[in-house]
């Protein structure tokens, strides 16, 4: 596949993400659909933000994955777009 077909790949997953519900206290959102990211991905998504596909709305976002019954995983927190 070319690199602007995972590009356009990439923004179509992202167009699907929804926050489902916001945590108390701290307003944690809950994302349904999140993107799972590696180094390429990133690279991509740079390329939907320098393009103005995309604009971030917080800035420095922290997130973790979730085991399959629902609790955090503990691990470092990690940024997302």
């Amino acid at each position: 596949m070319t690199r602007e077909y995972q590009i356009r790949r990439i923004l179509r997953k992202i167009s699907k993400q929804r926050v489902a519900l916001i945590l108390k206290p701290g307003d944690v959102w809950v994302i349904e659909k999140a993107l799972k990211t590696d180094e390429k991905v990133e690279a991509y998504v740079a390329t939907c933000l320098m393009r103005g596909w995309i604009e971030i709305l917080e800035n420095s976002v922290p997130s973790r994955d979730l085991t399959k019954d629902g609790q955090l995983l503990n691990i470092p927190l990690k940024q997302v777009i």
